[in-house]
């Protein structure tokens, strides 16, 4: 309880806590020497109460502290041994973890991670931290190998049976078939690399449930060309516009090598705009303005990183241009094939169809002749070199894929302090709803619709979409709705 005592040379009237009983304290006016009564001893707590201050001050706690892993003083994150700053918290760590970082108030939304490396690392350890990598998931190398080879062989028959139709609503069918399974590939080396990226940021040399989800890795592959049409569109305009020009105009060499010098810039800002993508705040990925400055100021690594790049791949390069080298003559012939059958199939079409008309004008006779022709049989032996050495490219690629995956993470370990990343998550703000309830007690959900409501949408979608299938079937088979509607 506060004690009241007044300071008998400025006469102030001044409220001493209890703990500066039987003291001498300076007036805080005068500075003058003030007593404070000392009045009754107060019991001590650990006479009041057996489990006080002393219950553990026989417990030596030293040893049950984990020194393995530094963490923050103010939130308990797990950090870097060279961390300066708190990822998690902003906690400025040179000042013992009570301020934050870089002032601003408390909140950590998008705050930079601004930690200090030894860039010269990242070049003295790349090739052997990579390989140490890859040893460690072995796994994922065999996993990526295997995936590639499924994907891409099942994408190859899609493709085939795409070329072999001759009819517009199957061909629709195999040619959705042949892109979706053209980005699940694309899409496992996009998530493969950005969950290395987050396991190299934090220190960690093995990737943890990296699972393979078909449709997830198919809308990763759709992000990875949209990214280079949104972030990288100066150089998708600049050099591909200009080469593709320059091709157009007959300078086929010069407009090439202009394509793909885009395409190199374009590819070497992966691992900038990847490990942007690769946080829980993905925007300033998508800006070229925000990627370029981190590319500017990571370019001699990233050209490090393709010179290792284009030494990794060399056996899967040696594989694929080992096909046109040793099979051009036959997948040649293949080609002439199946374009020769598409055309008699495409004249038999069109002579069925003339047929069906009953018109009286007479067929072309060009179209008569291919109709008649006799369908050539399809040489598949011309396949089996090129599919085994495509086989075998796909098999090493799952290794190199693991190797460059970590070279990306390296150099977001040591660079990305200059990247301007945001690391957090959106702080979000949750409010209490009302809830209503029905009259057996149950909540309702006012996000619900009720039953017929819903039965009546239904309806009304099946009749929209039986109208539109019908009108553009019939417009495809030259008629016209809705005379065609129930057939002849």
């Amino acid at each position: 309880m506060p004690v009241k005592v007044r300071c008998s040379s400025c006469e102030k009237v001044l409220n001493a806590p209890d703990k500066l009983r039987g003291k001498t304290v300076k007036c805080p006016k005068c500075e003058a020497p003030l007593k404070i009564p000392a009045g009754q001893k107060k019991k001590s707590k650990s006479e009041s109460d057996p489990f006080g201050e002393d219950f553990l001050s026989d417990l030596d706690l030293s040893r049950a502290e984990d020194r393995s892993q530094r963490v923050c003083p103010r939130c308990g994150a797990a950090l870097r041994d060279d961390a300066i700053e708190c990822g998690a918290c902003g906690a400025d760590l040179s000042s013992g973890g009570g301020a934050i970082a870089g002032g601003g108030g408390g909140s950590p939304v998008g705050r930079k991670k601004r930690t200090v490396t030894n860039k010269g690392e990242f070049y003295r350890g790349m090739w052997g931290d990579a390989w140490r990598f890859l040893m460690k998931n072995k796994g994922y190398a065999i996993k990526s190998s295997m995936l590639l080879v499924l994907l891409v062989l099942l994408d190859c028959a899609f493709g085939f049976m795409l070329w072999y139709c001759v009819n517009i609503p199957p061909q629709m069918f195999w040619l959705l078939l042949t892109f979706v399974f053209a980005m699940a590939p694309i899409g496992w080396v996009w998530h493969l690399v950005t969950e290395t990226i987050n396991h190299s940021l934090k220190k960690k040399d093995v990737l943890k449930r990296v699972n393979f989800d078909f449709f997830t890795n198919v809308a990763f592959g759709i992000k990875f060309f949209c990214w280079q049409l949104v972030a990288a569109f100066p150089f998708v305009i600049a050099f591909g516009a200009g080469g593709g020009m320059m091709i157009k105009n007959g300078s086929i060499v010069p407009g090439a090598i202009l394509i793909a010098i885009g395409e190199l810039l374009v590819f070497s800002m992966l691992p900038v705009g990847m490990t942007h993508m690769a946080m829980p705040q993905q925007l300033n990925g998508w800006m070229i303005h925000k990627v370029l400055p981190g590319w500017g100021k990571s370019l001699g690594a990233i050209a490090y990183w393709l010179l290792f790049l284009v030494i990794t791949s060399l056996p899967v390069l040696g594989c694929l241009g080992a096909i046109p080298a040793t099979s051009q003559s036959k997948l040649n012939q293949f080609a002439r094939v199946m374009n020769t059958n598409d055309q008699i199939y495409v004249a038999r079409e069109k002579a069925a169809e003339h047929e069906r008309k009953g018109s009286k004008d007479q067929l072309d006779p060009g179209i008569q002749g291919r109709a008649g022709a006799e369908v050539a049989a399809i040489p598949w032996n011309a396949l089996t070199v090129p599919g085994i050495l495509l086989a075998c490219g796909l098999i090493m690629s799952g290794p190199v894929i693991v190797l460059n995956a970590r070279v990306v993470g390296q150099i977001a370990y040591y660079f990305s302090p200059d990247w301007d990343l945001n690391t957090l998550e959106k702080q979000l703000k949750y409010t209490a709803k009302e809830v209503k309830y029905d009259k057996h007690g149950q909540p309702i959900d006012p996000n619900k619709k009720p039953a017929w409501m819903t039965a009546v949408i239904a309806l009304v979608v099946i009749i929209v979409l039986f109208f539109v299938g019908n009108f553009i079937a019939y417009q495809l088979a030259g008629k016209t709705f809705p005379s065609g509607m129930f057939g002849e």
